[in-house]
């Protein structure tokens, strides 16, 4: 389902599990007052339940902390998959200051990218390399499941490539972008709330749905 802005060459190599751990650990010991919110959804693929996925909203102060964990089972003709997917996002005052993304398959990484603003840039580490965006975040990824896109929205921020990348809105509540790998996500929502995310890969289309 990603932590706090380094400024200077040192502090760069903080790791954004680090810096979110930091983050609750001082909120515990100054008794931060928070709120949190809490979705659970189940995932399905060929019209089967192989999954789940759970996003937790924590709110303390200007800060909103993010964090989603999916883990999905299927049997395909090459042998079973196994897919975890873990990913943090980190806002202050509606700016975007840190995100982490991991993708396992079987128990191996298959991707990883941690994300961390130092007040002017984002210093972003992923799979393939090191590189900078210089455009501020104030709406990513995992947003679709707490609050619709602001209108006027045409690019998200990706936590899983640490990049920016179109959204399209394809219906009145409906919204879609694709990866540069291919994938394509579209997410609908149905009286204010997040009803459903389809995902289609490669090898087929799954969909994510309330559990709730």
């Amino acid at each position: 389902m990603p932590m706090l802005a380094f400024f200077h060459k040192k502090r760069r190599t903080l790791t954004v599990r680090g810096a979110f751990l930091g983050t609750l650990f001082f909120c515990s010991l100054t008794h931060c007052a928070s709120q949190a919110q809490k979705r659970n959804y189940n995932i399905f693929f060929l019209g089967i339940p192989v999954g789940n996925m759970s996003i937790e909203k924590k709110t303390e102060g200007s800060m909103e902390m993010y964090e989603l964990r999916s883990h999905a089972e299927a049997d395909f003709l090459v042998g079973r998959r196994i897919n975890d997917v873990e990913m943090r996002t980190i806002f202050k005052n509606d700016l975007m200051i840190s995100a982490f993304s991991r993708i396992s398959e079987n128990g191996k990484v298959e991707s990883f990218a941690s994300t961390s603003w130092d007040g002017s840039q984002y210093w972003v580490h992923t799979d393939k390399g090191k590189f900078t965006v210089n455009e501020p975040a104030t709406y990513s990824v995992i947003s679709f499941y707490f609050k619709e896109p602001p209108p006027g929205t045409h690019k998200i921020f990706s936590e899983q490539i640490g990049q920016f990348v179109p959204l399209e809105k394809i219906g009145s509540n409906t919204y879609r972008y694709r990866l540069p790998n291919g994938d394509l996500n579209i997410y609908t929502y149905r009286n204010g709330k997040l009803g459903e995310v389809t995902m289609k890969r490669t090898f087929g289309t799954a969909h994510i749905r309330p559990a709730n």
